[in-house]
């Protein structure tokens, strides 16, 4: 091989990665940002299941146009969360708020609510005198 043929290749291929750079940072998604209001301090913010750093209340994060979820952890538990909708060279305010744990459901909520409690009975020995089994006089 010779020394021109090397050299023309070797422009060539530096050409090509040249333009291939310069195209796609001229060819970008289309971005819009979100500011972020909280009041919650020691939690971990999360924008799509990925960790961000610096939760702080009017925190801007650059985020491609689209809908993102928003979450903000603490420890394995999400304590906030957020969908958004992000739309190209807008700002978008979000706030995040601290949600309550939910308690375990009990199975007959739903019939305590509509029924009410349910009486409250003696407990009296089956075969008793005068009463039935359920403790109801006869």
């Amino acid at each position: 091989m010779s020394r021109a043929f090397v050299v023309t290749r070797l422009r060539f291929a530096l050409l090509s990665v040249f333009a291939l750079g310069c195209g796609s940072s001229l060819q970008t998604a289309p971005t819009g940002a979100v500011r972020i209001h909280t009041e919650i301090v020691d939690g971990r913010l999360f924008i799509d299941a990925h960790p961000r750093e610096g939760l702080a209340d009017g925190l801007v994060v650059e985020l491609a146009a689209g809908r993102h979820a928003l979450e903000v952890r603490r420890g394995d538990a999400v304590i906030a969360a957020l969908a958004v909708e992000v739309r190209a060279a807008l700002l978008f305010d979000a706030t995040l708020r601290e949600v309550e744990a939910e308690t375990p459901l009990d199975p007959n909520s739903e019939r305590r609510a509509h029924y009410g409690e349910p009486p409250v009975l003696p407990l009296v020995p089956p075969g008793q005198p005068g009463r039935s089994r359920r403790g109801e006089p006869q």
